[in-house]
């Protein structure tokens, strides 16, 4: 039983990095289950007694972490709820209770998330008990580490040619389906080099490990005397693959990798230098780092230089990190004692966003600050708690060993260790399937490196034994939690491929009852495989609401809102539901609870917006559309539509047009086209005003503009915006080139020549400016 928990145990670490990352629901349930069996069978094989159990450093804290996961998951009465998580209950209270009263609650915001997360972070457990008990054999351990250091050279070597051979795939395979830049199997460049930066001092360390021994005499003699050596060729092997390894993670252009890189090599050369016996190590890895930097610059360092001088002016998740820490900050004030739920941040983190940038952000690029947002001060302390005891006792035990292959080992793997918790403060590498294993896996290596002994007739491991009655615990719970994430994990991608096979039908213009009825009966059955996931009961919900069936459609909204209480756009469709039961009080209540609940979402205010035009209150209804715009607003189009189909007139329209470009420009244009120029030239005239003000505008703007000035032979306001758009652009030759036709046409040709002739600096291969130029010297 014992070989074949190895082989799953090394089949897990070798197949999560390797299924991109694992971070998707197939792939994790693999892990999962592969790290659970593993588990398993090693308790089994241990029936008899056959080989110790050894105590594992921070078993106690360890466990009682994954119990405080399962303890977010317990229901409880919603008067316990109040008293121990008040932001729970508000958050509840807005949502689900608001429409009537809910007599259990969870502390967990989201049950599905943090469920996910349990089997997870359970598997992560698995992992650290197996390091510790399989690699106490010596034969193991070191078998172990040659694995991973030849595969994450493989990974290396892989990453580094689809960086020279990129084709925007994954593997030059796999479509990406949500964006991204792959570097190696991850989508993520970011996440490569946090695997990475954690393996490459395991790899140093068996270099300076496998170094040849001191020879004498000539330099003839000391070269060929090291060429005879047979470790020789390991050593040089393994040398390249650290430079391969660290090379691949420069070439991330990761800021955080690269950093946290080199802040691990000082820590694994301080690590050295506590040892009287490896303290002229240093040298040896001062050469490595500097081949590592002559390979970097043989790739170019103009690139990496670029990504760290762009920090402040370039706008992107760098820029928003700031912001979102801030935000962090404001969820964990509101759940300090017990957080949001694992694996929650994503469905919380709508409700206090202050960035108006596009896209869903599902953590907080901040590992500290997520883990306080989720588990609150108590799931982080506990995580503290087994943290400082494994790496605490580790570090005790390793200060008193001998053995060089242990030193070496440990010291790898401390830096490892530093590498990614220094990571954590820019980034969310423990949130990667794959990459929390390997951090696990080092805290499990970290023990072994310092009580495995290497030396034959000294025992196994310095590790005190278990004692029995425990094991038959751990058998059976290794049992349990093996079953219950097989049947979980077989519910959540049962439950998905039911769902997936209508959600298409949803969204066709008008479909029929037979194609509702579907989607009504596959969405209950995903609902059954996967009790826990509030978008099947949503799905159901709306079927059933446009099959005539209210009722039906009630129940499901109450149950997709009870198990995703935080989802503006759920309460705010059971909100409009409500409508058709006479409860208009409980309408408005949920409609401002869903805009309170996703306040940077403009589609939230739209739905609010049309419920109160119907209702006859155009003052409030233009209001919510005047800040959807200012969210969103170049969808500015949309609103105006709607505001004219419930009968606003243009001067109603126009209180609600918000002072910037893009909305009174679309504004304008829908006023010229029905026929009102005064009213638009004002508002076109108000738009260029509007964009002096905005930091980006693009030349299209100026373009429409101009054309409707220039259709209608009102040369000066034509000439006028396009010395506008120059203020705004004068490094686009586009708008030079626009500026002289409109001086040409107002018969100023001398100025249309200059600007032409300015085009032509700018772009000195634009044929149009210089015929242009060519023509009016004729």
């Amino acid at each position: 039983m014992m070989k074949y928990s190895y082989r799953l145990f090394v089949f897990a670490l070798v197949f999560s990095p390797l299924a991109f990352g694992t971070v998707e629901p197939w792939s994790l349930a693999v892990m999962e289950t592969v790290s659970f069996l593993a588990l398993a069978l090693f308790f089994y094989r241990d029936r008899g007694g056959r080989r110790a159990v050894y105590e594992m450093p921070g078993i106690i804290p360890l466990f009682l972490f994954i119990a405080y996961i399962a303890f977010q998951l317990l229901p409880l009465p919603s008067g316990v709820i109040r008293v121990v998580s008040p932001g729970t209950y508000a958050l509840s209270a807005a949502s689900a209770l608001a429409d009537g009263p809910v007599g259990w609650l969870c502390i967990s915001i989201n049950p599905k998330a943090t469920a996910m997360e349990f089997f997870r972070l359970t598997s992560y457990a698995a992992c650290y008990i197996l390091a510790v008990q399989l690699l106490a054999d010596r034969a193991l351990l070191k078998r172990t580490i040659t694995v991973i250091a030849a595969f994450a050279s493989f990974l290396a070597f892989l990453g580094i040619m689809q960086h020279i051979l990129p084709n925007g795939r994954l593997f030059w395979i796999r479509e990406l389906r949500q964006g991204g830049h792959p570097f190696g199997p991850y989508v993520n460049p970011d996440h490569y080099a946090g695997l990475m930066e954690m393996l490459f001092p395991l790899v140093l360390c068996l270099f300076l490990f496998y170094r040849p021994g001191d020879t004498y005499g000539s330099f003839r003699e000391r070269l060929f005397g090291a060429l005879e050596n047979r470790m020789t060729n390991v050593h040089i092997l393994l040398g390249l693959s650290a430079v391969v390894i660290a090379t691949s993670i420069f070439l991330t252009f990761s800021r955080g990798g690269i950093a946290s890189l080199c802040i691990s090599t000082a820590a694994f050369g301080g690590m050295l230098m506590m040892k009287d016996k490896v303290k002229k190590s240093g040298k040896v890895i001062a050469v490595v780092f500097i081949l590592i930097l002559l390979s970097v610059g043989w790739f170019g360092w103009n690139p990496v230089f670029q990504r760290f001088g762009n920090v402040k002016e370039e706008v992107d998740m760098a820029a928003m990190r700031p912001v979102m820490w801030s935000d962090s900050l404001n969820i964990i004030g509101d759940f300090p004692l017990f957080g949001t739920g694992f694996g929650s941040f994503v469905h919380i983190y709508p409700k206090y966003r202050t960035i108006s940038a596009p896209g869903i952000l599902e953590h907080a690029h901040n590992d500290y600050l997520e883990l306080f947002a989720e588990s609150g001060i108590i799931g982080a302390a506990l995580l503290a708690w087994f943290l400082v005891e494994v790496l605490l006792k580790s570090f005790r035990s390793f200060s008193g060993r001998k053995e060089l292959y242990s030193i070496y080992l440990f010291a790898g793997t401390a830096a490892g260790l530093t590498a990614i918790l220094s990571h954590g403060f820019v980034d969310f590498n423990l949130q990667v399937g794959a990459n929390g294993l390997y951090f696990f896996f080092l805290l499990g290596l970290a023990v072994s490196a310092a009580h495995t002994r290497m030396r034959e007739g000294l025992g196994e491991t310095s590790l005190k034994k278990s004692e029995r009655p425990s094991l038959g615990l751990l058998r059976r719970g290794s049992v349990l939690i093996t079953a219950l994430c097989i049947v979980f994990n077989i519910g959540l991608l049962l439950g998905e491929g039911a769902f997936a096979s209508v959600s298409d039908l949803a969204f066709l213009p008008g479909p029929s009852k037979q194609d509702l009825a579907k989607i009504r009966d596959m969405s209950h059955r995903a609902a059954l495989l996967d009790p826990l996931e509030a978008s099947y009961y949503r799905g159901a919900a709306d079927a059933e609401w446009r099959l005539g069936d209210v009722r039906a459609a009630l129940a499901d909204y109450r149950r997709a809102v009870r198990l995703d209480p935080a989802r503006g756009e759920y309460v705010q469709m059971l909100g409009l539901l409500m409508t058709n039961t006479g409860q208009r009080c409980t309408t408005d209540t949920l409609l401002r609870a869903g805009i309170g609940l996703d306040g940077s979402n403009p589609e939230e205010y739209r739905r609010y917006a049309s419920w109160l035009l119907a209702a006859g209150k155009k003052e409030e209804g233009e209001a919510m559309l005047k800040r959807a715009m200012l969210l969103q607003p170049a969808n500015a189009g949309e609103y105006i539509t709607l505001m004219v189909l419930y009968g606003l007139g243009n001067e109603e329209i126009g209180k609600a047009m918000p002072d910037l470009a893009m909305p009174r420009l679309l504004f304008a244009e829908y006023l010229s086209a029905t026929g009102n120029d005064s009213m638009a030239d004002e508002q076109y005239k108000g738009a260029l005003d509007c964009a002096s003000r905005e930091k980006t505008v693009a030349p299209q703007f100026y373009y429409r503009i101009y054309r409707y000035y220039d259709g209608r032979r009102m040369l000066d306001d034509a000439v006028m915006v396009m010395n506008r758009a120059e203020e705004m652009m004068p490094e686009d030759a586009g708008i030079h080139l626009t500026a002289g036709d409109a001086y040409e046409k107002a018969g100023i040709t001398y100025r249309a020549e200059e600007e032409y002739r300015k085009a032509l600096i700018i772009d000195p291969n634009n044929d149009t400016a210089r015929k242009k130029v060519e023509a009016l010297r004729k």
